[in-house]
């Protein structure tokens, strides 16, 4: 099974890659940590920006976070 991975996701799914609160992830925003694109009403987060955290491949550990999600969801 192949996942799609999308070129922005949000803070929640930031938070749940990298194993830190939503807060946390907000708070790196607003330091300048990372950079995020509001979109209308949402925040959204470069796939690119997980490698400032230390996540080696980021496009990869979306599509093993996503795949993860979708396995609990049913």
């Amino acid at each position: 099974m192949s996942v799609n991975v999308p070129a922005l996701i949000s803070i929640k799914e930031f938070a749940g890659i990298v194993h830190v609160t939503e807060q946390t992830v907000r708070n790196m925003i607003s330091r300048g940590t990372i950079k995020a694109t509001r979109i209308e009403r949402s925040v959204r987060i470069p796939v690119e920006q997980l490698a400032v955290v230390g996540i080696s491949n980021p496009r990869e550990a979306v599509a093993q976070y996503i795949a993860a999600v979708e396995v609990v969801a049913r």
